[in-house]
Order: structure tokens, then sequence, then C-alpha cells
């Protein structure tokens, strides 16, 4: 039996991937690989919990298993020399994602489930140290029988990628998942509360926001903090590399709030009187 797993990293399409997948297990059993059922595998995959509890027997040649953080659940000493090695040679698959637009999108997640430990997108960036874990990761496998392809997000066709990794045309999900936040959203959620900020995506998810960065001092701080890691890590990405650019930073007296938004927080302050 041959493991296949996409391990990560968040923000790279995982919430998407995770809802076709769902949809097309049975084309998935067709190929031979089977997808296990999970309760919330649309929103955390069918991984989160495999390595908490002894490994399923095989039921198919194949097995699949997605979950955007179990690349870091493989980040002990137990999981990569015994875990692993039962797996005979898996197959493993992950995403990165170029830094800057990387930073923002992890920023924007964490405001959204009110995980943040800093003030500020600028704090945010000043911290961001994901790339740094992800070469320790990968020097962490080096001794492992894994067969690891590591593909840029920013850089590829997310479907067609997984697609030729699997060997099977999946029936990709027909709408739009987690969309990115604008700062004016987020600043709104800020004043009127996070649950704001789940409802714009849910209920909007066609909107377009505008996307801005930091200062741009800060960006490029940034990715000179950290160009040792990215430098490893281009050297185990499949087909092109980290892009190191930065993005306009968004202006402070810039509002893309719309009357659709207005209509969400009107209706739900109402409801509430």
């Amino acid at each position: 039996m041959t493991w296949h797993l996409i391990i990560g990293h968040g923000k790279t399409g995982s919430t998407y991937l995770q809802h076709t997948l769902s949809r097309s297990r049975s084309r998935l059993r067709d190929a031979g690989i089977a997808y296990p059922k999970a309760k919330y595998e649309k929103h955390g995959g069918n991984g989160a919990g495999l390595f908490h509890a002894p490994l399923p027997p095989p039921s198919a040649p194949n097995v699949l298993y997605c979950n955007e953080h179990m690349w870091r659940r493989m980040l002990t000493r137990e999981i990569l020399e015994y875990e692993l090695a039962q797996m005979g040679r898996p197959r493993l698959l992950l995403f990165v994602r170029d830094p800057v637009e990387h930073a923002l999108s992890v920023w924007q997640q964490n405001v959204k489930m009110g995980r943040l430990t800093v003030d500020s997108l600028p704090d945010y960036f000043r911290q961001y140290s994901i790339p740094r874990r992800v070469r320790w990761f990968i020097q962490l496998l080096e001794n492992c029988d894994v067969d690891l392809k590591i593909l840029n997000y920013s850089a590829i066709d997310l479907m067609s990628s997984v697609n030729e990794w699997l060997g099977v045309e999946l029936d990709p999900f027909p709408g739009r998942v987690n969309r990115s936040l604008s700062i004016s959203e987020l600043r709104l959620g800020e004043l009127h509360g996070r649950k704001y900020l789940r409802k714009f995506v849910r209920q909007m998810p066609h909107f377009k926001p505008a996307i801005g960065g930091p200062p741009l001092d800060v960006q490029e701080a940034m990715i000179e903090r950290l160009s040792p890691d990215l430098d490893f890590i281009d050297e185990h990405i499949t087909g092109e590399r980290y892009r190191r650019s930065t993005l306009p930073p968004h202006p402070e007296d810039n509002s893309d709030i719309t009357p659709e938004h207005m209509k969400i927080v009107r209706k739900r302050w109402w409801s509430r009187r």
C-alpha cells in the first residue's frame, strides 16, 4: 500500500482542496485510492488525527490523507522515525507560498480567528517565521525514506498540480472558499467584533478585496531576515521558486467597504437590540 499525504502548509488553498477531495471520493476510489472519512473533513481535512492514534489498517492499494497542519505534527522524532517508517515510503506533498503574500494571509486568518499575539500587521511581519520551520522540517526528513514534493502555491495552478501528483482528475469544488479579507474589512471587524469577519467571507464569497501590505521597509526587512531559509527551501522546490516581491502598502485612507458589508453589520446589530 502507498500512503499519499498532503501535509500543508496553511493558507495554500487547503480548505478549497479539502472541499474538492470530499466531493471526489468516488473518483479517488475508482482510481484505487481510499480517502477515509472524517467528521470535519471539508474544513480540517481527514488527517488531523492521523498521528494521534495507531495507524489505520489499509483499506485500498493506496490511501490519501490531507491536513494543513500535518507537516508541523511530524516535527517529532517519534513520528519521523516510527510512524513514517511504518508507512513504507510515503509520498508527501507540501505547498509553500511567496513570503510576503503568505505572511499577509496568515495574519488575516489569525485576526479572523482571534489568535493574534501582536497588535499590528508590521509587528506580525517582524516575527513571521514559517519558512524557518519549513527548513527545519526538510532537514529532519533528510534521513527518512520518503518521497517529498514541494510546490510553490503562488506560482502554480493548484488543481492541475494535485491532479498530476495523484494521477486522478478530481471534481473541483464550484465555489470560492475562505477568501482573503481587505484591510478595511478587518478594521470594521475590529470595531464591531470579529464575528463579522466570518460573515463577510461566507455571505460575500465573490467580493474581491483590495489587498495591501505593511510599509515597504517592513516587507523588505522580513525578506532579508528569512533569505537563508528561503534559499535553502528553493533548492527543494519543484518548479518555480519563491518570488521575493513586495506588495504595495495599503493606503491609510482607502476604504473598500460596500453597502453589502453594511447590510450584514446592520442586520446583526438590529438582531441584538
